[in-house]
């Protein structure tokens, strides 16, 4: 029988926030050491030994604090559990990044319970963040430059034109893949809004946006494991999330998708809709093919 505690968002936040604590003192001792790169898709997809510990030091802190959940990990996939509460855990978001020096990489924990997203954290050690949310509690950041979390979620109006947009599409991968009626998409897209970043790490993307520091981010190729924990930041900021199916994902459930979009509080950006539905449309016509 589950203890209701272990259904309790609250309860699961505060699991996950030890993980990424420990995963982020982790990651701060190894960053910028000399690491071997190993491969997984292809030449694109980039994975260290760092990544498989950080991985375990989180499962560990999460089943200690409710042994049977099921855990989603990118590197160990499904470990099975007879609780409700599932965690999505990307140990190292933004791998390339971190393996090569850069700042901006950062752990990523997503949970649900029940088909829906209650609770999530991004930790980004080297930037100095932890942001956090649950359900009806409100999405937080810690920084190193202040002294107490601050409750993010102040509505800014702006509109497409005046507009920051966080996103990794086209990447090297999708050059190939989307072919250029997906790379005309982003185009045009780039051409309605002030500008376009890639960052290298769309748990950071996402956070950003709920933090108000970002007006918008969306990707095309996304795990679970690399957006739940910043969605529910965004929802719980009083923004909005986007989704589509594109060319299949992990599941069924709208965080699921591998299509998705994330709209800062009080920002009027259309072009982030419209360009989903219209990449949509170019998978369709690519899988036909």
């Amino acid at each position: 029988m589950t203890d209701i505690r272990d259904t309790d968002p609250k309860v699961i936040l505060s699991a996950m926030r030890e993980a990424g604590d420990k995963v982020a003192e982790y990651l701060r001792r190894v960053a910028r050491t000399p690491t071997d790169r190993d491969f997984k898709r292809d030449r694109f997809d980039v994975v260290t030994e760092h990544d498989r510990q950080c991985e375990e030091i989180a499962v560990d802190v999460l089943r200690r604090a409710i042994p049977d959940c099921r855990i989603v990990g990118e590197e160990k996939g499904e470990r099975p559990g007879d609780s409700p509460v599932t965690f999505y855990v990307d140990p190292i978001d933004g791998t390339a990044n971190f393996a090569a020096g850069m700042p901006t990489f950062a752990f990523s924990v997503g949970a649900e319970v029940d088909g829906e997203l209650i609770a999530g954290v991004v930790n980004a050690p080297l930037l100095g963040h932890e942001f956090y949310a649950a359900k009806g509690h409100g999405s937080w950041v810690t920084s190193f430059d202040r002294e107490e979390p601050i409750r993010l979620g102040e509505p800014i109006e702006r509109t497409a034109s005046e507009s920051l947009v966080l996103t990794g599409f086209p990447s090297a991968r999708d050059r190939h893949t989307w072919g250029p009626e997906g790379l005309a998409v982003a185009a045009k897209l780039a051409t309605g809004v002030l500008g376009v970043r890639n960052l290298g790490s769309a748990a950071i993307d996402i956070a950003c946006v709920a933090a108000g520091w970002a007006d918008a981010a969306y990707g095309v190729g996304a795990n679970p494991w690399d957006t739940a924990g910043g969605i529910v930041l965004v929802m719980e900021a009083g923004g909005q999330f986007l989704h589509s199916p594109l060319r299949g994902g992990y599941g069924d459930l709208p965080w699921q998708q591998p299509g998705y979009g994330v709209i800062a509080p009080g920002r009027t950006i259309p072009q982030i809709g419209l360009a989903l539905e219209e990449l949509e449309g170019v998978a369709g016509r690519l899988d036909a093919t």
